[in-house]
């Protein structure tokens, strides 16, 4: 990594405003919950306790995946607990699923980081700050860029996989 790259997780207050659509989720106020925004479910990689929270995602249709990327880093304890354990599940809106998670390759990083500055060009000012270095929108950037930002597909279990 490079020096300079914040390694320390949101600290209080994001920590807690990004537990708020899990509390949405909770009270069946989903609906107040954007739509780019799913919750995940871990089993905690010490504790073995589930873990819910809130994550946005990016859908691939032609691959049947919700593709997501930790903007903590390594650190980020859903990545580090469904790396561990890969069986999850995740909420979209009322739907509830059961999946499993694998780890985004280095192309497919790049690649989300492309389609969220298509939709949101604004990101690349947080893209920046959370790699510690200067990120533009273009190709070379984003491939810079995308090492610092591990992710995960997740693929929905159907009837004959379970």
């Amino acid at each position: 990594m490079i020096s300079g790259v914040e390694t320390r997780g949101p600290g209080w207050f994001y920590g807690h405003l990004f537990k708020v659509p899990v509390l949405f989720y909770r009270a069946g106020l989903d609906f107040l919950v954007p739509g780019w925004i799913l919750v995940l479910t871990t089993v905690g990689r010490k504790s073995g306790r589930l873990r819910e929270t809130a994550v946005g995602y990016l859908v691939k249709r032609d691959m049947d995946e919700f593709w997501l990327l930790a903007g903590w880093g390594e650190k980020t304890d859903w990545y580090q607990n469904a790396c561990k354990n890969p069986k999850v599940t995740f909420r979209l809106g009322r739907q509830k699923r059961e999946g499993t998670a694998r780890i985004l390759t280095y192309e497919e990083r790049v690649v989300y980081l492309e389609e969220i500055l298509k939709v949101n060009p604004g990101a690349v000012s947080i893209f920046s700050r959370r790699a510690g270095q200067p990120v533009s929108s273009d190709r070379e950037s984003l491939e810079q860029a995308a090492h610092f930002f591990p992710g995960l597909a997740l693929r929905e279990l159907r009837i004959d996989d379970k």
